[in-house]
């Protein structure tokens, strides 16, 4: 488990209520950051997402971009999984975007 300080991601977002979750400060500035991401079908539709769909993201090192894709394939509630470089990455068809760090020990890619 990373100790590092831990700073706001920033991803472009227009017309989208974004959750910014944070991710250590080492890995901040990586251009090598990816970002697995998914419609929430079970959060979409209320609360934060009453008028639309609801969409979350989990920031990863580039090694871990295949077994987070497969984990989160996996799960029933996540529908339309892909995955994008972080610095390319815009949220779009969605009214609530939230992501937070994978973690370098993340038991979602093990």
């Amino acid at each position: 488990m990373t100790t590092a300080t831990k700073t706001p991601v920033k991803i472009k977002s227009s017309n989208t209520i974004t959750i910014s979750n944070h991710i250590p400060e080492t890995a901040e500035h990586s251009d090598d950051l990816w970002i697995v991401y998914a419609t929430d079908k079970s959060m979409s539709g209320w609360g934060g997402a009453s008028n639309g769909r609801s969409k979350c993201g989990w920031v990863c090192r580039p090694s871990q971009v295949d077994a987070l894709l497969e984990r989160i394939e996996g799960r029933s509630e996540m529908i339309y999984v892909s995955c994008s470089r972080l610095k390319d990455f815009r949220p779009r068809s969605c009214v609530h975007f939230s992501y937070d760090w994978a973690g370098d020990d993340s038991t979602l890619t093990k």
